[in-house]
């Protein structure tokens, strides 16, 4: 299944969706007075920080910043006439750098679920899944399996909080080593540093089909995809 094209496809029906929810919670951006005279110099700017991490958020050979999360943006802030800035910020910061007002939203595959009372949200827009991710001829094949195993994760991401709280669905793993980007978690995985890596399965999937690599035959975590906003934010 191509996740990009797919999504592209709903851009629209998500987008509208996203931009009635945003309108309904105050989420920091309001439409502009459609009987004032919009300039190019007139149209405020948001700046919506993003990790690279592809497919949701990535730069393409050409150096365009592209992905599932670049095009809903584009159509969300377009119709609500705001000009859009995308910044790679360092993920591990995010909340730091959208309280301390560098950046204005969080977009990119960022859960809801579980940080509920962080931020101000925008969403569900997607839903999907925390996986785990091994080289085909791993022995193991479930959750369960990852008992005494070590699991790489990107850093601050779900499956970093979710395997910190080993409990009945959450195996007691023997370390896991964390990682500025997916990029090095999964590099550790195909060198054999790490016996599994768990990631959102939207961003794992090219891996699986690109690579000698499969997900496990269960999930850690069923999560929504939204959009962060500091709680601080305008909410008039």
């Amino acid at each position: 299944m191509n996740f990009f094209t797919f999504t592209k496809k709903t851009t629209t029906r998500v987008a509208m969706f996203l931009l009635s929810v945003s309108l309904i919670t105050g989420c920091f951006c309001q439409r502009q007075d459609p009987n004032k005279t919009v300039t190019e110099d007139s149209i405020p700017t948001i700046v919506v920080g993003i990790d690279n991490y592809e497919p949701f958020s990535f730069k393409d050979e050409e150096g365009n910043i592209i992905g599932i999360d670049v095009e809903l943006a584009k159509e969300a802030f377009h119709r609500l006439n705001y000009r859009l800035e995308f910044k790679f910020i360092d993920w591990s910061k995010k909340k730091e750098l959208l309280e301390g007002k560098k950046i204005d939203c969080i977009w990119s595959s960022f859960t809801m679920t579980g940080r509920e009372t962080q931020f101000l949200w925008a969403g569900p827009y997607l839903y999907s899944q925390q996986v785990v991710m091994v080289p085909k001829n791993s022995p193991i094949h479930s959750i369960k399996d990852l008992n005494g195993k070590i699991v790489g994760v990107q850093s601050t991401t779900k499956p970093e909080d979710l395997l910190l709280r080993s409990g009945k669905d959450i195996p007691k793993i023997k370390e896991m080593i964390v990682f500025p980007t997916k990029s090095e978690t999964v590099a550790s995985l195909r060198e054999g540093g790490v016996d599994a890596v768990a990631g959102h399965i939207t961003a794992l999937y090219r891996y699986t089909v690109q690579e000698n690599f499969r997900f496990l035959s269960d999930a850690l975590e069923e999560v929504r995809l939204g959009v962060a906003f500091p709680k601080s934010g305008d909410k008039s």
